[in-house]
């Protein structure tokens, strides 16, 4: 996923970090934005152009991805891109535009001859093309994120590779999405009402939860790899790279022997990770929901919740001190970050789902339910009573009084009602 800074062809036209389309394969179903079967073959001439180095420089910024296969190029940010306007890939993609450069390599808008679609295309880092297991996990990965079929998820084609003079480009073909980064949103808008937000987080929640549920993991979650593209009924939101940040290859002659090779290996960008990301422990959707806590606490606040002066710094804050308050915010939203920014993992939501019904205050929490003490027989009756109760809260009443002699039932009584009324 390209960082923010690097994006260029902003406008209506500049997809950012996800810019996607449909390749090889092809989409099962097309969705608002997705490309499916549609276009007739047409011929192709075949291209023998060379492709350029690119580079950039490693920014040391800390919302600038760690892992190896997705730091920007060493190099001058200037240099021209791989691919040129009009340029043939693979015999089958026509270039229209340089979009952006990023981490992981360069995205192109194209045009499929065999579709007659527009789609776009991302390059892939000649390190990570050139390391056997980080081309053979990448693969993995594109299958597994393949299995993702949501509106609210950027969906991956297929892999596929443009053969130059001056060696192979290896590339991945994408859902096409037109529009900006939330990322940039934040920037231009300073804070997203809560309203907004609301809006956009209940489309990022249902995409980690499509995703969670096929097994696949995010690793690198965070406002600049959201893309949004404007409908009628709003913004959509599309999530994209999922899975991608795991592609980590190894230098030759450097495996495991670099001191800083785990640092590098973590997979992730420093001000989104999950402590657990930050330790180097195993990792699972919890720190997807983690990344989710941070999006959300940016989205309402313009700011993130850990600072430091270095990408270090920052990853480790987490580690050390609790995620500050919302300032000025709904203490249901509040809430909610700050359990989706619980350091352990077990002491977050379950689903990204469960985090918006927080908000929402539609969530039952089971810690809530397993406090009540157990029934040791059956409740049978006293409907009356149970309805009496109800109709006094229904009616404005914040407290009611149940009076009657001792042994009666009083608290029994309570207890169905309170369950009853979490259970709803």
């Amino acid at each position: 996923m390209q960082d923010d800074a690097e994006q260029h062809g902003k406008g209506p036209d500049a997809t950012g970090p996800g810019t996607t389309g449909p390749s090889t394969g092809g989409p099962d179903g097309a969705g608002p934005h997705d490309t499916g079967p549609g276009g007739t073959g047409r011929d192709r001439a075949r291209s023998n152009d060379a492709a350029g180095a690119t580079e950039s420089s490693l920014s040391s910024d800390p919302t600038v991805d760690l892992t190896p296969a997705r730091r920007p190029y060493s190099g001058s940010a200037a240099g021209a891109p791989a691919f040129t306007d009009g340029q043939l890939i693979a015999d089958r993609y026509r270039i229209e535009a340089f979009l952006a450069r990023g981490g992981m390599g360069e995205v192109y808008r194209a045009h499929d001859l065999d579709l007659e679609v527009t789609v776009a295309l991302k390059t892939i880092r000649p390190d990570t093309a050139s390391d056997p297991d980080a081309l053979r996990s990448l693969k993995r990965e594109v299958l597994l994120a393949r299995s993702v079929s949501h509106r609210n998820v950027c969906r991956i084609y297929d892999i596929g590779t443009h053969h130059a003079k001056d060696g192979s480009i290896w590339f991945l073909s994408m859902e096409h999405v037109a529009g900006e980064t939330l990322s940039e949103r934040i920037r231009r808008a300073a804070r997203l009402s809560p309203e907004d937000t609301l809006a956009i987080a209940r489309q990022l929640a249902d995409a980690l939860d499509a995703a969670h549920a096929v097994g696949v993991v995010h690793r690198d979650f965070k406002s600049g790899n959201v893309l949004l593209t404007e409908g009628a009924a709003g913004p959509r939101a599309v999530v994209t790279d999922f899975g991608l940040a795991r592609v980590t290859p190894t230098a030759p002659g450097n495996r495991g022997t670099d001191p800083d090779s785990e640092v590098h290996a973590i997979a992730g960008t420093p001000a989104y990770m999950a402590p657990e990301q930050v330790l180097g422990q195993p990792v699972g959707p919890a720190a997807d929901l983690y990344a989710l806590g941070i999006v959300l606490f940016e989205m309402l606040s313009g700011r993130l919740p850990f600072g430091g002066a270095t990408a270090l710094e920052i990853a480790g804050a987490r580690l050390l001190a609790a995620p500050p308050d919302l300032p000025d915010a709904d203490p249901r939203w509040n809430a909610a970050v700050q359990r989706l920014l619980a350091r352990a993992p077990s002491d977050r939501f379950a689903t990204a789902g469960d985090a918006i019904r927080a908000i929402e205050g539609r969530l039952v929490d089971p810690r809530v339910l397993h406090s009540l003490p157990a029934e040791r027989d059956v409740f049978v009756g006293r409907e009356g009573e149970i309805a009496a109760i109800a109709a006094g809260f229904e009616n404005g009443g914040r407290l009611v009084s149940l009076l009657g002699p001792g042994g009666m039932g009083k608290t029994r009584l309570a207890r169905r009602y309170a369950t009853g009324s979490l259970a709803r």
